[in-house]
């Protein structure tokens, strides 16, 4: 087989791979003098090995990330033959040691997730009319017969969403969100707001209220407000955490009502603050 170019071979070993259910990456080239690139390798995204440092880092504070290259052999090489400038196949191995991903998760590997140029058009006239992400996602999702021939998850297309969004604000959050309180002033007389700035521009202090609040205000006046199950409540039974290592040390070295009344105690008489209120 030959193509025309790097890219077009590329692609091609992308769509068998789509096919097979693996992920495919680039890999080491060989360039001319000129530093073109005549030979260009692309594996199995499980090819090589997690390198030594990364298996053994005792400063790590974080849960170590799963194991995904086991030293797959698969990989194909294309290289550029100069007298007829198209590329090659030179070598070619479809060894994979591992599982391979059947075709109706397929759609679930980052490299084959992505949005089309209608699919983001789509999406963004419904979002503009209110609709929401996870109603868009419904909804092309029966347009195409199911989630696995949709090409994308519903946080790739919440993100897309997002993205566009932030375009939209040209100034940024800080800009959006004072021109939101301006059109409130407009549609409520009694609307207050107030907010300063650094001498970079940037916004430091935004203090707002409604108009009911302030008619509130001059009604009820001040509320003071008790919280009748302060100390009732049951102590958590579930702590969760983003895997931080010191944190799942220090949750368990937590000590125990009485080991903690120890403590205090000594504490207490260390200072001498026993007759203190």
């Amino acid at each position: 087989m030959d193509f025309s170019s790097e890219e077009e071979a590329c692609e091609f070993y992308s769509k068998y791979a789509r096919i097979r259910g693996f992920s495919p990456r680039k890999d080491d080239v060989y360039k001319d003098d000129d530093g073109k690139i005549i030979s260009r390798q692309v594996v199995c995204n499980r090819a090589g090995q997690r390198h030594q440092k990364h298996m053994h880092n005792s400063g790590r504070r974080k849960q170590p990330k799963a194991i995904t290259r086991v030293g797959c052999l698969a990989r194909i090489r294309f290289r550029c033959f100069s007298s007829s400038k198209r590329w090659k196949v030179v070598f070619f191995c479809d060894e994979h040691n591992h599982p391979l991903t059947p075709y109706k998760h397929v759609h679930l590997i980052p490299k084959f997730r992505q949005l089309s140029g209608g699919d983001k058009a789509q999406a963004e006239g419904m979002n503009l009319f209110g609709v929401r992400t996870r109603n868009i996602m419904e909804v092309m999702m029966g347009q195409k017969g199911g989630a696995e021939s949709v090409g994308f998850t519903g946080k790739d297309l919440a993100n897309h969403l997002d993205k566009q969004k932030r375009k939209r604000v040209k100034d940024g959050d800080a800009v959006a969100a004072l021109s939101y309180l301006q059109g409130k002033l407009d549609s409520d007389p009694l609307f207050f707001f107030k907010y300063n700035k650094s001498e970079q521009g940037n916004l430091l202090n935004l203090l707002w209220c409604d108009g009911t609040s302030r008619m509130d205000y001059n009604v009820f006046g001040d509320v003071v407000a008790f919280d009748s199950t302060y100390k009732k409540n049951k102590h958590p039974k579930v702590a969760v955490t983003d895997g931080d290592l010191a944190m799942k040390e220090a949750i368990r070295a937590n000590i125990n009502p009485d080991k903690f009344g120890e403590k205090w105690d000594k504490l207490v008489e260390k200072y001498g603050i026993a007759n203190n209120p």
